[in-house]
């Protein structure tokens, strides 16, 4: 990106806080993803992947920390998808960003989860009643679960991981 593509990115994001603070992206942002979006021109589309939009914390990244490295996204410290502000922006993996999401409270779980078809104290209730004896495919069948999520959840797996916790708070 030459100097005069650098100044109308920057120009688009607030950097007025200090060093700690968000730098909020201006120009538009796309209502889906959140993510503010910065047109790039025809002649520097290579070097973006060919892309038209690049999101502007990739922008932001990529001039401060060097270019995307394959297979690389960009990780918010700030968990602020407008920010811009390279202090707060670092390369990393799917992986290390779905474990920053989950390690703190950003990814839905338990009854949370848009596919969750129980409560927690539901979960609770059924694992105890499978416990002391009763059939796990009757009470699958009675809660509308399918039977190896009861039978993940006795072992203390997914969700069974909060019924385990709220059992040794209790004692």
């Amino acid at each position: 990106m030459n100097h005069e593509d650098q100044l109308r990115f920057w120009a688009k994001v607030d950097a007025s806080g200090i060093h700690d603070e968000c730098w909020p992206w201006l120009g538009y942002v796309n209502p889906q993803t959140g993510y503010g979006q910065h047109s790039i021109p025809k002649t520097q589309q290579d070097e973006w992947g060919g892309q038209r939009t690049v999101t502007a914390p990739v922008i932001s990244c990529s001039l401060i920390h060097g270019p995307r490295p394959a297979g690389m996204h960009v990780l918010h410290s700030c968990d602020n998808r407008e920010c811009c502000n390279p202090a707060h922006l670092r390369w990393g993996t799917q992986t290390e960003n779905n474990r920053e999401a989950w390690d703190r409270g950003r990814q839905a779980d338990g009854e949370r989860h848009h596919a969750a078809r129980i409560t927690d104290a539901q979960v609770a209730e059924v694992v105890g009643r499978a416990k002391a004896g009763e059939r796990v495919l009757a009470l699958a069948s009675e809660y509308g679960i399918d039977p190896s999520n009861l039978y993940s959840w006795m072992r203390g797996e997914g969700r069974g991981r909060a019924v385990q916790s709220e059992r040794k708070v209790a004692a």
